[in-house]
């Protein structure tokens, strides 16, 4: 629609997600693993309709209608929504902001979950690239009592390029869910056994 700084891309079916600094196809993570964040506070996959805009050399956007979270067939009859907004005010700094609503719960179209996300990357020079995020989100009726459920967490990245084929990273995030909603049951985290508050774990590395 224009050149490289100016298009228009139209993507339909199963679809990674617009989430986080880390990705699926770990072997493009600075890291050998992946973090607190990734496990527990993202969605992996999408499916449904994207539409992706570049608007010239300092703005893109993501926009994404899709059946809910890491799921193909929606638990429910409403659809979910998530939109990013990059920003890359120099060739050495980018930030982005995600946000997300939608019915997630099986059955259930009236309880949301919503949220966002911010990110920003800064190259330190030719070899340095600093990462920033962080995230909160809350979800509608989730609680034994029927409260809302929140969680945050946030992350940071230090990476050295130490030659054309080997690089250091260095990460530190933590991931705060008070109400146990978003780690109960995965990775030994513990599972809630009464009242509305769960298991209130912290994740840290």
């Amino acid at each position: 629609t224009g050149g490289a700084d100016h298009w228009v891309q139209f993507k339909l079916g199963k679809m990674w997600t617009i989430m986080g600094y880390e990705v699926i196809d770990d072997v493009l993570d600075p890291n050998l693993d992946v973090g607190n964040q990734f496990v527990y506070l993202e969605n992996f996959t999408n499916t449904g309709l994207g539409v992706d805009f570049k608007f010239g050399p300092k703005f893109d956007a993501e926009l994404r209608l899709i059946n809910g979270w890491d799921v193909v067939v929606d638990n429910n009859s409403a659809l979910s929504f998530m939109g990013r907004l990059g920003f890359t005010p120099t060739a050495k700094v980018t930030i982005g902001v995600v946000g997300y609503v939608g019915a997630e719960q099986p059955d259930n179209n009236d309880n949301m979950r919503y949220g966002f996300e911010g990110m920003g990357t800064f190259k330190l020079g030719t070899k340095t690239t600093l990462v920033g995020q962080f995230y909160w989100g809350q979800e509608q009726g989730l609680l034994a009592d029927g409260a809302d459920a929140s969680w945050w967490g946030g992350g940071v990245w230090l990476v050295q390029d130490l030659s054309s084929t080997l690089n250091l990273a260095l990460r530190g995030d933590y991931v705060n869910d008070e109400n146990g909603v978003r780690t109960s049951g995965c990775w030994a985290m513990p599972v809630p056994t009464s009242g509305s508050s769960g298991a209130s774990p912290r994740r840290s590395t």
